[in-house]
């Protein structure tokens, strides 16, 4: 971006908050990748969710904290017992709730195994503080897909499997209708993303687990739907695929393995559609506080859906608009509606 020095509060610190769980192969590379960003003006508060790798990611922490002092560990939260694994969604809760609390006026998410590219936090920031008014706004960007050649810590030698990750997971919202898109599908990455301080506070706290199947669709969600979304259309982050991920598999496993994802996928996929219409019922609760009549009658015609035949649920559908950028997904979620159980 040009101009930089050009944007009003442009040394506002910005709290990103890192939820870290068996992370100590992965970590050393994103914190490093935090520190040497291009915007100096951060706070990094970092939650281990009951690592169980013997103090290992503990001590990857520990050791980047005597490092930079802007990188503080959080430790367990009021009503949370010690050494109980919440999960990425409470982590998330807790590492934002305790941002606000400390005074945070923007925030970032941070996944433990990317890899922040240079000027990513200042790109983000600057766009949402341009666009910046009183209400609820929310930046994200693209990232690019990559593979670990040197699987060593502190590796940043990668392979770049794909430019845009949004591209390869055919992903995006529809003629500019983030709301009609995000009531079903999440487009959104929460590591890519900037947020502001009335936005944060009209999420939490998050709905109970079963009526939100991720943080970052949810915050997408409320802020389409009570503010501003934009799109920074560069990719900020290097999305790492790793060893880890990887099953080699002989022949007869790998068609064994094909069916057994494909019938898990179909599963997973039926379940986050069911939930879908929770966290859309959360989200009108949520919204009755603000002047959106016209929000609330698109959630609220998305909710009947279930209560119809199948047929006639995916016609109204198609006249909702409920509609995504790639057919193939589109297809997907029609033929998935279809096979609904009805309630």
């Amino acid at each position: 971006m040009q101009n930089r020095k050009t944007y009003r509060k442009i040394y506002e610190i910005v709290d990103i908050l890192l939820a870290a769980y068996n992370g100590a192969h992965h970590l050393p590379t994103q914190l490093d990748s935090i520190i040497d960003q291009s915007y100096p003006h951060w706070r990094l508060w970092i939650r281990d969710d009951a690592s169980n790798d013997g103090g290992a990611t503990l001590r990857v922490i520990n050791k980047y904290l005597q490092r930079d002092k802007r990188i503080k560990l959080l430790h367990s939260e009021a009503g949370i017992i010690e050494g109980v694994r919440l999960g990425v969604n409470k982590n998330f809760e807790c590492l934002l709730q305790h941002a606000v609390r400390s005074g945070g006026r923007y925030f970032a998410f941070a996944d433990q195994d990317d890899y922040w590219h240079k000027d990513k936090l200042l790109d983000s920031f600057q766009l949402l503080l341009k666009a910046e008014g009183k209400g609820p706004l929310l930046v994200y960007s693209d990232m690019r897909v990559v593979k670990i050649i040197d699987d060593h810590p502190k590796s940043i030698n990668f392979e770049v499997i794909h430019p845009s990750f949004l591209t390869h997971q055919k992903s995006g919202s529809y003629d500019s209708s983030l709301l009609h898109t995000l009531l079903f599908h999440n487009f959104v990455t929460g590591c890519t993303t900037v947020f502001n301080l009335p936005l944060a506070k009209l999420v939490l706290p998050f709905p109970a687990s079963e009526c939100m199947p991720i943080y970052d669709w949810w915050m997408a969600l409320v802020a389409a739907a009570s503010g501003q979304i934009i799109f920074y259309p560069h990719s900020t982050v290097s999305y790492r695929q790793h060893s880890e991920n990887q099953i080699g598999t002989k022949t007869i496993w790998k068609v064994i393995i094909f069916y057994k994802r494909w019938f898990d996928f179909w599963n997973n996929g039926q379940l986050n559609l069911k939930r879908s219409f929770l966290q859309a019922a959360a989200l009108r609760e949520r919204l009755l506080v603000f002047d959106r009549e016209l929000c609330i009658k698109i959630i609220d015609n998305y909710l009947q859906l279930p209560q119809f035949s199948p047929w006639r649920r995916v016609i109204t559908a198609v006249k909702l608009r409920l509609f995504t950028s790639y057919r193939s997904r589109q297809l997907l979620f029609l033929l998935r509606l279809f096979f609904l159980p009805r309630e």
